[in-house]
Formats: structure tokens, sequence, C-alpha cells
């Protein structure tokens, strides 16, 4: 979601709780841009007036980036209703418009359309039993609520461990470095030292742009994780 008004995040973000969902927020859309260059997302709700950027500045900026690689689903999110106004978010690049205040059936309509079908995460649960009791012993946490961490960072491991691959199969150095960051940072928080290890080294491969490097590691990590 990027939206600059704390009222209105804070009203969409209640709505998603309550089902269950949750979002990044960005607060204009410079920081979109950086968010969407860094990580994959379904669906992104974008304010069309913001400072600094704003929606249509931003969502053409994405598209630019983006190129025929992959296409990122804007929806534009406006208090302006006026005749003409989804026609001007269409052709900065955003795929539909929804209007303030916002029908959040039709928000969660949207999200059901665009949202991909996940993939159940069970081949990585062994990575609680490898990993769990070393969290607990340098956290102190109770083992009960180190396994619900646990269980939560699965849900999102398949869709990074994806979202590296595709970065290396396309030589995006740069979405490859903001994921191997992103990795290196929940594999050290969750002490499984020898693939946030593996994670250091790939986020410096992919500074240095050392695709052979880059894939080996790679296939490193993600046996530690299977």
């Amino acid at each position: 979601m990027v939206e600059d008004n704390q009222v209105n995040r804070k009203i969409v973000i209640s709505m998603l709780k309550s089902h269950n969902m949750t979002c990044d927020v960005a607060l204009n859309g410079s920081q979109a841009l950086k968010a969407i260059s860094e990580k994959d997302y379904d669906i992104v709700f974008m304010d069309c007036q913001m400072p600094i950027m704003d929606g249509y500045e931003s969502t053409a900026k994405i598209r630019r980036m983006e190129g025929d690689k992959k296409h990122t689903t804007i929806i534009a999110m406006t208090a302006n209703a006026m005749q003409g106004d989804r026609q001007k978010c269409i052709d900065a690049g955003m795929d539909d418009y929804i209007s303030k205040p916002v029908n959040f059936e039709i928000m969660f309509n949207m999200i059901e359309t665009n949202t991909k079908v996940r993939k159940v995460a069970t081949e990585y649960n062994n990575i609680i039993h490898n990993y769990i009791d070393n969290f607990v012993k340098i956290t102190g946490l109770e083992k009960e609520d180190a396994i619900e961490i646990f269980e939560e960072y699965i849900k999102c491991l398949p869709d990074l461990l994806s979202g590296i691959n595709d970065a290396i199969q396309n030589s995006d150095f740069k979405k490859l470095e903001g994921l191997a960051h992103e990795l290196k940072g929940s594999t050290g928080t969750l002490r499984m030292d020898s693939i946030h290890q593996l994670a250091v080294n790939l986020e410096q491969k992919a500074i240095k742009q050392e695709m052979n490097e880059c894939a080996r590691l790679f296939i490193q990590i993600r046996d530690l994780f299977c």
C-alpha cells in the first residue's frame, strides 16, 4: 500500500488484519519504486496524490523499470472520483482504479483476483528441527513461541527463494542484492548461522555481479533449507 495519509493507512491495515492479511507500506511514490525493485508483490494499491513523487510518476517509473520482465498489478486509489480519472490512471500504466472512501468489498475482490496461489511450504518444516534449539537458547524464548515465529517465516520462504532464483535467471543483480540482503537479515535474526553466512556471501557476490558464484551459493542455500 502506497499512502501518505496516516488515518487511511490505519484503516486499510486494520481491515486487512481482520482478513488475516498484511501489507508493506510506502509513504510516497519514491519509496514504492524502491520497494517494488527489491520485492515481488501480487498487488499494489497506489495513492495518486502524494508528496515527493505522486502515484502517476511512480507507476510510470515502475513500468519502465519492469519492462517486459514482469508486470506488477497496480491499483490506483484516489479521492478524485471525477469523470476521466480512471482513464488518467490507466494511461499512467495502472491496471485498475478504486475511489476513496474505499469500498472494501471491491478491494478484497481485487486482492483475491490478483493473489497468486502459494505453494504449501511443508518441505521447509525441517528447518524448525535444525535451528529451533539454537534460536531458543540464544533468545530465551519459550519453544512454542519460537516455533510460531519459524512457522510464520516458512510461509514467506517459497516466495523469497523463488524471487532469488528468478533474479539469477534474469541476471537482475539489483533485485538479487535486495533479496539476498533480506535473506541475510532474516536468517541472522533466526540464528540460522550456516545459511546466514551463505546469504552474506550471496549479497557480496551480487554486488560484484559474479553470476556464477551467485548461482553456486544459491544452490547451497536451497539445499540447506530443503
